[in-house]
């Protein structure tokens, strides 16, 4: 896992916002903790903060959450962006769906 994470860590500028909550919530699937990796993903996902989507917010804070990962400047962030969405999609059918994830996320 060292490893796969030296090299997420090294091309995570490269990644989108999908990639970056897939390997997110894939090594907190997995139970592994790379501090260097979690602390990455963070300062990657909160540069691209407005690129990601309901689903993307959530992975990524379940993913920290879920490894005891305290990373208040990446939740701050999150929350902001979700209530952003929330606000712009208050006029369309999906913002339930996506707004009980988002909300899910941060139990």
């Amino acid at each position: 896992m060292n490893a796969l994470s030296s090299s997420a860590i090294r091309s995570i500028r490269q990644f989108d916002a999908k990639n970056l909550a897939n390997t997110s919530w894939s090594f907190a699937k997995l139970v592994v903790f790379v501090q260097p990796l979690r602390e990455a993903i963070a300062a990657e996902a909160m540069r691209k903060i407005v690129d990601l989507q309901g689903q993307e917010c959530s992975n990524i804070a379940w993913s920290f959450s879920s490894l005891l990962f305290q990373h208040m400047p990446l939740m701050e962030s999150i929350a902001a962006q979700s209530r952003r969405r929330i606000r712009a999609l208050l006029l369309e059918a999906t913002v339930v769906d996506e707004a009980a994830v988002l909300l899910w996320s941060f139990w």
